[in-house]
């Protein structure tokens, strides 16, 4: 259970150290305006950091229902963020992510 609280606390963490790093590398407007830089939906820095931070870290990732793959050898594609990923169910059953 720690664990878990530990690794929650980390991510709270890491989000924070996302958003401070954004703040740097775009030019915000005045206090009190609630208009979002367009930077932040076209800036290419920007767009890797997410990336890495929300798809590529160690989290798990929503691909799929297990229904979806049912029988063994049964698979379907998807992407996790950017990133294209097959998920099949093996031969013993279980689900994979390759």
């Amino acid at each position: 259970m720690y664990q878990k609280a530990i690794h929650f606390l980390q991510k709270i963490e890491e989000a924070d150290k996302m958003a401070t790093d954004i703040k740097n590398l775009v030019t915000w407007p005045d206090d009190g305006v609630s208009r979002i830089p367009i930077q932040i939906y076209t800036d290419p820095d920007i767009y890797g950091e997410e990336q890495q931070r929300i798809f590529r870290g160690p989290i798990w990732s929503f691909v799929g229902m297990a229904d979806e793959i049912a029988k063994p050898g049964d698979y379907q594609t998807t992407y996790i963020g950017d990133t294209p990923v097959i998920v099949l169910r093996d031969l013993e059953g279980e689900m994979q992510v390759i």
